[in-house]
């Protein structure tokens, strides 16, 4: 969850390492939301965005280092994306342009 990083006279620190899922869907499509393997996500439970604006939403997530999340996107709270799960570590920065409805 954290990386180390030196400062001054305070010798090391902990500084987190966010990982970033950077979705871009248009809001009239529909809520979109984010499912997982593990904490901070589940597969039970949808996860709303950390900060949404338009059509781009982001979620920020604390993952421990040297762990892998599985995540998958959700419409709606109960309409999962096409195509498959994603994988990411601590600090990773996802962009996503899901696709929901087969054409």
């Amino acid at each position: 969850m954290t990386g180390i990083a030196t400062c001054g006279l305070l010798g090391a620190v902990s500084v987190p390492r966010f990982t970033v899922v950077e979705v871009i869907y248009p809001e009239h499509r529909g809520t979109i939301g984010l499912r997982g393997s593990h904490a901070p996500l589940s597969w039970e439970h949808t996860t709303a965005p950390s900060r949404s604006d338009s059509e781009h939403h982001w979620f920020i997530l604390q993952i421990a280092e040297g762990e892998m999340l599985d995540l998958k996107l959700v419409r709606d709270g109960d309409d999962w994306a096409q195509g498959r799960n994603y994988s990411v570590h601590a600090g990773d920065h996802l962009l996503l342009q899901p696709a929901f409805d087969r054409t």
